[in-house]
């Protein structure tokens, strides 16, 4: 037997029926583990909670989102930070545009990948008229997943853009 499928048998999408996509007609890979009727409390609906993107210039990096997103994002001063806040329903994870001392925007670390509407290519057609370049053209992920895009935004920071078409 192929070493796969010793560990493809005792994998818990292929023990527990209602973790197998094969066996669940409702079953949906990002969603909690849990099978119905379990309690799901214990559990987050998202392990993003927050995430600053870095700017040097806040106005710039805010006319810069507002432009791509076609959004309008809120302004904030806290904890000796300027901030400009993704919108975003109560419950719902976001974050902001941060300019405070000791924050670099760059290339290199994490990647964030925003929302871009139903087509990535909307926004990416705005990027250079807002300041930006487009790094990598939008790409096929794969099916249920929809497309992708990386930038770089006013700041210089690498921003990924996804949508399902």
């Amino acid at each position: 037997m192929p070493f796969h499928y010793h560990v493809a048998r005792f994998h818990p999408r292929f023990i527990n029926p209602h973790l197998n996509p094969h066996l669940n007609p409702h079953f949906n890979p990002h969603l909690s583990p849990s099978p119905p009727g379990e309690s799901q409390e214990h559990l987050m609906s998202s392990v993003i909670n927050w995430f600053d993107i870095p700017a040097t210039n806040l106005d710039r990096a805010a006319r810069f989102y507002e432009t791509v997103l076609g959004i309008s994002l809120i302004r904030e001063n806290m904890l000796g930070a300027q901030m400009a806040i993704f919108p975003a329903k109560p419950g719902e994870a976001t974050g902001a545009i941060m300019a405070r001392d000791g924050v670099t925007p760059g290339t290199t670390g994490s990647t964030i990948y925003l929302k871009a509407g139903a087509d990535v290519s909307v926004a990416l057609a705005k990027v250079p008229d807002a300041g930006g370049k487009v790094l990598h053209p939008k790409t096929f992920i794969k099916e249920g997943w929809g497309y992708f895009a990386i930038v770089l935004d006013t700041e210089s920071n690498s921003i990924g853009l996804q949508s399902p078409n």
